[in-house]
C-alpha cells in the first residue's frame, strides 16, 4: 500500500496531505423569453490546484517558492520571477493524481508549541494529470524541526513566542485567453505576512523593525522591515494571558522584503 508524492524528481520526507482539485467557473446570464430561472450558460474557466502539506526538516523548497538557490553551502534564496516547479503527483496505492507546469501560488510555515514546524502550500497548474510519483525511501534518519528549535529575532532581540507564522503569496495570475484551461501564469506583486504570539500583554520587545526565524541548524528567513498592524491582547482568566500581533514585511535598510539563507544539508 504505496503512499508517495513527489514534484519533478524531488519529494518531502515527511509529506502529510495533498489534495487536488479542478475550479471551474461558469458564466449564467439571466434571459428574456423564458421563466424566471431560465439563465443562458457555459463553461469559461479551469484552474487546476494542488495543496500540500508537510513537516519540515529543510528550507530549500523556497527555491520554488520565491526564487533560485546553488547547491554549495550556505547559499541565499532571494526573491526572483516565480519558479516553475513542473509536474507535482501523488500516489496512494493505485490511484493517481496531480498537476502539470506548476507554481507555488501561497507558501505558509507555522511554528507554534505543542506541534512540529509544518508547512503548507498551494499551486496552480495547466492542466492536471494521474502522474504516478514512483516510490522511494523517506529519510527517517533525519529530524522533524521542532519549536525548541527555533528562535524568532525582532531586530537582533530574541523574543518568547508560542507561535510564529509566515506566509508567502506570490499573487498568481491564470491567464486563459480563448482556452478554458491556462495558456500561462503570471506573477504579481509578492506579499509577506505572518502572526507572533507572545504569552504576555503588549510585550515592549516587539516594535517595528526588522524580523528573523532561526530554523535549527537548517537555516534563516529574513524580514527587511516588519510592520505590526493589528495587537490584539487577549485574556479568558483560565488561560495565560497573551498578545498576537499581525505583521506585514517590507523591504528594509539595505535588505529586501525576503531573503533566506540555508547552512546546512540541503533537505526540501
Amino acid at each position: 500500500m504505496g503512499r508517495y508524492f513527489k514534484f519533478d524528481a524531488n519529494y518531502f520526507n515527511f509529506a502529510t496531505r495533498c489534495d487536488v482539485s479542478w475550479r471551474k467557473e461558469y458564466f449564467m446570464d439571466f434571459v428574456f423569453g423564458g421563466e424566471r430561472s431560465d439563465r443562458a450558460y457555459g463553461l469559461t474557466r479551469i484552474t487546476p490546484q494542488l495543496t500540500a502539506a508537510y513537516d519540515v526538516d529543510g528550507l530549500y523548497f523556497l527555491k520554488n517558492v520565491i526564487g533560485s538557490a546553488g547547491t554549495t553551502l550556505p547559499c541565499t534564496i532571494s526573491v526572483a520571477d516565480t519558479p516553475q516547479i513542473g509536474t507535482i503527483g501523488c500516489s496512494v496505492d493505485t490511484e493517481s493524481a496531480g498537476i502539470l507546469n506548476a507554481k507555488v501560488d501561497t507558501w505558509e510555515i507555522t511554528v507554534e508549541e505543542g506541534a512540529p514546524v509544518r508547512s503548507e502550500f498551494t499551486a496552480i497548474g495547466r492542466n492536471t494529470t494521474t502522474f504516478g510519483a514512483s516510490s522511494y525511501s523517506a529519510d527517517f534518519g533525519s529530524n522533524v524541526l521542532m519549536p525548541s528549535d527555533c528562535t524568532v529575532n525582532v531586530g537582533v532581540t530574541p523574543v518568547s513566542v508560542s507561535l510564529f507564522s509566515m506566509r508567502i503569496g506570490n499573487g498568481l495570475e491564470p491567464i486563459f485567453k480563448t482556452s478554458t484551461l491556462p495558456v500561462t501564469i503570471r506573477a504579481t506583486g509578492l506579499e509577506v505576512t505572518g502572526r507572533l504570539r507572545v504569552p504576555s500583554f503588549l510585550d515592549s520587545s516587539v516594535q517595528d523593525n526588522s524580523l528573523s526565524c532561526v530554523f535549527g541548524t537548517i537555516g534563516t528567513i529574513f524580514i527587511g522591515a516588519a510592520k505590526f498592524l493589528e495587537i490584539p491582547p487577549r485574556v479568558t482568566g483560565y488561560e495565560l494571558p497573551e498578545t498576537e500581533y499581525s505583521w506585514t514585511g517590507f523591504p528594509g535598510a539595505g535588505i529586501t522584503a525576503l531573503k533566506a539563507v540555508l547552512n546546512n544539508t540541503i533537505k526540501w
